[in-house]
């Protein structure tokens, strides 16, 4: 038997549970990039100069859907890091209840 192998075995759960983790959060900020173009779009004043809109709706959010993967997937906005560096604290915490405020703090920035 390789100890090795055995190292892994028992990382690997943990190893899936970060991998969720960070997807989840990146899909978070996706979605809340999305609503941030959808928001915006909304204060623009809409024309009827090429007639039915409801084609150009569809695109419109279908393009704001795409363009808030890849910048979710990018990194730029730093959204998804700093929601992942919170919850894997908290997760890591035994009783986040009584976890001091400041120690979460200090470990974002």
């Amino acid at each position: 038997m390789n100890i090795e192998s055995t190292s892994l075995v028992s990382a690997t759960p943990a190893t899936k549970q970060d991998a969720k983790l960070k997807k989840a959060c990146q899909d978070f900020e996706s979605v809340l990039i999305q609503q941030m173009l959808t928001a915006m779009r909304q204060t623009v004043s809409k024309s009827d100069l090429f007639g039915d809109r409801e084609k150009e709706d569809m695109f419109q959010g279908m393009l704001d859907q795409e363009t808030s993967v890849q910048l979710s997937k990018s990194g730029s906005l730093k959204v998804a890091e700093l929601l992942y560096k919170q919850l894997s604290i908290a997760e890591k915490t035994p009783n986040t209840d009584k976890a001091p405020i400041s120690t979460l703090d200090r470990n974002i920035r």
